[in-house]
């Protein structure tokens, strides 16, 4: 499964990166939105790991784009945004999930496993 993580946070990209390539994952990182996008355009991925607040920019408007273009990537968006109605916010502009920050390393390995199951029942069932 082949991940891109846009966050600007550097300890937090590094210490991603470790994480999702110990558990197997192919993973890029992206430290601005521009980079990101430029990522995206170039390779296609399984998931893509989007923070909302960016230094050039908000990740919900990357969002609204990537889906307004049809990408079907899932999108699992994470922030340290607690309130419900940004959830809501990030969920009803195409986030497949919503992850707050900080979060759990177990929680977040068990998503990006909940998004590989989902990717393979489709392929089953589109092989047939």
């Amino acid at each position: 499964m082949h991940i891109l993580i846009i966050d600007d946070n550097e300890e937090l990209l590094f210490a991603l990166r470790q994480l999702l390539n110990d558990a197997a994952y192919h993973v890029d990182i992206a430290e601005t939105l521009r980079k990101g996008e430029a990522s995206i355009s170039q390779k296609k991925y399984d998931l893509i790991l989007l923070d909302w607040m960016l230094p050039d920019g908000s990740g919900i408007d990357l969002l609204t784009r990537l889906r307004r273009d049809k990408m079907l990537t899932p999108i699992l968006l994470f922030s340290s945004k607690k309130e419900v109605e940004e959830k809501v916010e990030a969920l009803d502009c195409g986030a497949d999930d919503y992850l707050e920050k900080p979060f759990s390393n177990i929680e977040l390995l068990a998503r990006i496993r909940a998004f590989y199951a989902v990717k393979a029942a489709k392929n089953r069932r589109t092989s047939f």
